[in-house]
């Protein structure tokens, strides 16, 4: 069974649309309730989808995690440093002192500047509190799951910082001298000198042939 769309009907009741396929059949089946829940009850089997949402209970409109928040508002920037500028810190790097600060910024999570780790947790944080708000039995565990990421990721900041402060106090050998790199402009073709030959002018006639 190929679950397809779900929306609450006006009595609060859950409706959901899948594809069931019997014996090379493909059928379009209407379920009232949770799905695998004792209270579920198939409510239709269709042939097309579109018969399906037709005899189906109308669709309210779903909610929303944060009830008090206004959609699209603004928000105020926020300071951020992206991987992309992180990894190429550290390619640049001839210290360990700049491999070191480029790890903290990655975990930070004080201040007005945020790393990249503390808004992926914040992130999983956020979707595992949305899957348990669907309160269901399949949104409970994926909320459960996703807790669970989040504080592996707590842990992991926490390593990150062990090692950054494990680098000590160095540099690279001198060997590992970055080599220069020279941008050679191209030179544009020179004009021709002279200019391209024309089409050959016809020969003028020559003297008649008498007779």
């Amino acid at each position: 069974m190929d679950t397809t769309d779900v929306w609450y009907s006006a009595s609060n009741e859950l409706i959901t649309l899948a594809y069931l396929v019997e014996q090379g059949e493909q059928t379009v089946v209407v379920l009232a309730g949770e799905l695998g829940s004792e209270q579920m009850r198939v409510l239709g089997h269709y042939d097309t989808l579109q018969k399906a949402v037709k005899a189906s209970p109308p669709a309210v409109p779903a909610g929303v995690l944060h009830p008090d928040i206004a959609p699209f508002a603004p928000q105020a920037p926020a300071a951020e440093a992206p991987v992309a500028k992180l990894v190429r810190q550290v390619d640049e790097a001839r210290h360990t002192g700049d491999v070191y600060m480029a790890l903290l910024d990655a975990v930070d999570d004080s201040g007005f500047s945020r790393g990249p780790l503390p808004r992926l947790t914040e992130l999983l944080n956020r979707a595992a509190k949305f899957a348990d708000a669907l309160e269901t039995k399949q949104g409970q565990h994926s909320a459960a799951r996703l807790s669970v990421l989040a504080r592996q990721l707590g842990a992991l900041r926490e390593e990150i910082e062990s090692s950054a402060e494990s680098l000590g106090v160095g540099v690279l050998p001198p060997h590992r001298t970055p080599r220069p790199v020279f941008h050679v402009i191209p030179t544009p073709p020179a004009p021709p000198t002279t200019p391209p030959a024309g089409p050959a002018a016809p020969h003028p006639p020559g003297p008649a042939r008498r007779r």
